[in-house]
C-alpha cells in the first residue's frame, strides 16, 4: 500500500521491454467506482452521527477511511504498474490487484475458457478486450498476499493488437532477450 501512495524510484527498463497500460475507459470506470465509494463513506458517517454512539461512529469512520485509502492506492497503481513483455517473459500487472509472471510460450493462442476454469478478471469494471488462456495453470499473486493457480486472465489493455503481436513474437523466439 505504501508503494502506491509514495512510489519507489525504479530503474529505467531495458529498451526491449514493451509496456502496455490499462485502457482509459477501464480507469474511468474505476474512478466512477471510487466516487461511489466516497458517497457510501459519507452515508456511513451520517448514519453513525444519527445513531449518536461515539464508538460506532469511530469504528465506521476508521473502516470507511481505510477503504478509501485502499481504493486510492489501487487507482493510482493502475496507471503505474503496466503489463510488460521483456524477451520471452511476460509480466501481467493489474495495479496492486493481480500479478502474473510467465513465459510467453505458456499462453495457448487457440485456447478456450472452459466453464470450470479459474480465470482472473483483470478488466475490473469494464468488458475485456483480451483473454489469455494458459496451457497449464500459472501462479498468480492476488493483492500481494495470496497465490493461486489460474487458467487464464481477462484484460483490458490500451493496445491489445500490439500486445498480441509482441506476445506471438516472444513465444516464437524463446530465450531472446
Amino acid at each position: 500500500m505504501r508503494h502506491a501512495l509514495w512510489p519507489p524510484r525504479r530503474p529505467p527498463a531495458s529498451p526491449d521491454t514493451a509496456r502496455f497500460y490499462p485502457a482509459p475507459d477501464m480507469i474511468a470506470s474505476a474512478r466512477v467506482f471510487f466516487v461511489l465509494a466516497l458517497f457510501e463513506s459519507a452515508v456511513l458517517h451520517a448514519l453513525g452521527l444519527m445513531l449518536g454512539h461515539s464508538r460506532v461512529l469511530l469504528l465506521l469512520a476508521v473502516l470507511s477511511d481505510a477503504m478509501l485509502v485502499c481504493a486510492v492506492a489501487i487507482l493510482r497503481s493502475l496507471g503505474r504498474l503496466p503489463t510488460a513483455i521483456a524477451g520471452d517473459r511476460v509480466t501481467v500487472r493489474v495495479g496492486l490487484l493481480f500479478a502474473l509472471d510467465f513465459a510467453a510460450a505458456a499462453v495457448d493462442p487457440a485456447g478456450q475458457v472452459g466453464g470450470d476454469a479459474r480465470v482472473l478478471n483483470g478488466a475490473l469494471l469494464a468488458s475485456p478486450n483480451l483473454v489469455l488462456v494458459f496451457r497449464a495453470p500459472v501462479r498468480a499473486t492476488v493483492l500481494g498476499l495470496r497465490r493461486l493457480a489460474v487458467d487464464g486472465i481477462r484484460l483490458k489493455l490500451d493496445r491489445p493488437d500490439e500486445f498480441l503481436a509482441r506476445l506471438a513474437a516472444a513465444s516464437d523466439n524463446p530465450g531472446a532477450g
